[in-house]
């Protein structure tokens, strides 16, 4: 969230990345039983996100190039 804090990338979408990276941390480290529900909603709906904020940092080093061309 640390980004949507800054103003680096938009509020919402740093916010739901965290939650996506707070969901990733329970599968990877067992902290709960997983909802299988919530996991196939995740792997539908979230890889949006995840395209949003490869292309987020995509439009920042586009900038950062330009600046360093100029």
């Amino acid at each position: 969230m640390l980004l949507g804090e800054e103003d680096i990338l938009d509020r919402r979408l740093a916010r739901r990345l965290a939650q996506m990276a707070r969901f990733r941390n329970l599968l990877l480290h067992g902290y709960g039983e997983v909802d299988d529900r919530r996991m196939l909603r995740s792997m539908r709906e979230d890889l949006s996100d995840v395209e949003a904020f490869v292309g987020e940092i995509r439009k920042i080093l586009r900038e950062a190039e330009e600046k360093e061309n100029d």
